[in-house]
């Protein structure tokens, strides 16, 4: 593949020329945290702040549910990091594994998550974010087979980061991206608002507790078998007011290459060359 000017290829893709591309255990280090026995009451209940792996979808951790206390501390794997730590699921049920989140305030980890230490060497949200973008290259890297994989911090230590020259461009590009991800989830918020709003509007149009303007004025209500609806409206069943009709088998082998649409109960759709009715 030919490179344009100004750019070059490396372990990780093409790459402005002044970019390094370095591998995380080169710049920073990382650690795994541990539980305390849950056995020892004493352990428990503390001021100390402790993250499970499943709280790593908060994303930027400001807050956890855990808490041990100093002995739990002593006495266990685990340990405090500093805020601004980029921590990865090593571990975990369903898509912890290979989730990246950022934490605001210093706290302990379990052993299921890596926390990559900050420096005055990069932005840790910049790092944050390229790696954040990578989930599925560290499913990929998990050792082990299906949902039952895992990371660890070798692999992680020996993955490669493109890395801007300067602090001051790498902080433009995490404020770029996280300016963008404050508005996806601003759209986020505002969709699922308006989505609310959608179901209201449903109950009380769809039962005629509501009539829009122009119908029904002057009209009472009464009790029928689905409930108190408009005295001019009807209830009937489905069969007295259109056509039933279930589908019928067609494996997969004897589809042709057609223009007609062929639905599965999966969802799953093609095109068969007729179309039938009985």
């Amino acid at each position: 593949m030919e490179v344009k000017p100004g750019y070059k290829q490396t372990e990780v893709g093409v790459i402005p020329e002044d970019w390094e591309v370095k591998r995380i255990g080169d710049f920073t280090d990382c650690t795994a945290g541990g539980t305390p026995s849950t056995k020892v009451p004493n352990y428990w209940g503390g001021d100390i702040r402790w993250m499970r792996s499943g709280e790593l979808h908060l994303k930027e951790v400001d807050e956890v549910e855990g808490r041990i206390t100093e002995e739990g501390l002593r006495n266990s794997s685990t340990k405090i990091v500093p805020e601004n730590c980029i921590l990865i699921g090593l571990a975990g049920q369903g898509k912890t594994r290979g989730t990246v989140a950022i934490n605001r305030i210093p706290l302990c980890t379990n052993q299921s998550i890596a926390a990559i230490f900050p420096n005055k060497s990069f932005v840790p949200k910049y790092l944050f974010h390229n790696l954040n973008s990578r989930y599925k290259q560290f499913r990929e890297l998990s050792s082990g087979e299906g949902g039952r994989g895992g990371l660890n911090l070798t692999l992680i230590k020996s993955m490669y980061v493109p890395l801007p020259p300067t602090l001051t461009e790498q902080t433009a590009i995490a404020t770029a991206l996280s300016d963008a991800d404050a508005l996806i989830q601003s759209l986020e918020r505002l969709i699922a608002k308006k989505r609310d709003v959608k179901q209201g509007a449903m109950q009380e149009l769809l039962t005629g507790k509501k009539r829009l303007p122009g119908f029904g004025e002057g009209k009472g209500y009464k009790q029928t078998e689905i409930g108190v609806i408009p005295e001019d409206w009807l209830v009937k069943t489905i069969a007295e007011i259109a056509p039933l009709q279930r589908g019928f088998d067609l494996p997969t082998t004897q589809l042709k290459e057609g223009s007609y649409p062929v639905v599965y109960s999966n969802v799953m759709s093609t095109l068969n060359c007729r179309i039938e009715s009985r």
